[in-house]
């Protein structure tokens, strides 16, 4: 089996409430996740509560990060 991320998540702006899908640029499980909304790119770094935050143009946005799902990779010859 080999785990898999979707290649959008959602990111919330705590700042107002905003909820947006967000194409996901580069992501490392349980370190950092760095998306892009609306032409910027976002970088959300990981902390011990299981989400990603991070800080753009004075507010703060929230993540739980893509979500993922196991592939079968068959037989492996």
């Amino acid at each position: 089996m080999k785990i898999k991320y979707e290649q959008k998540c959602k990111v919330i702006c705590n700042d107002n409430d905003n909820e947006v899908e967000a194409d996901i640029m580069s992501f490392i499980p349980e370190s950092r996740l760095i998306v892009a909304i609306a032409g910027n790119k976002i970088q959300l770094n990981y902390n011990n509560h299981g989400m990603y935050i991070g800080n753009k143009v004075g507010m703060e946005f929230i993540s739980k990060g893509p979500k993922s799902y196991e592939v079968n990779m068959g037989r492996q010859r």
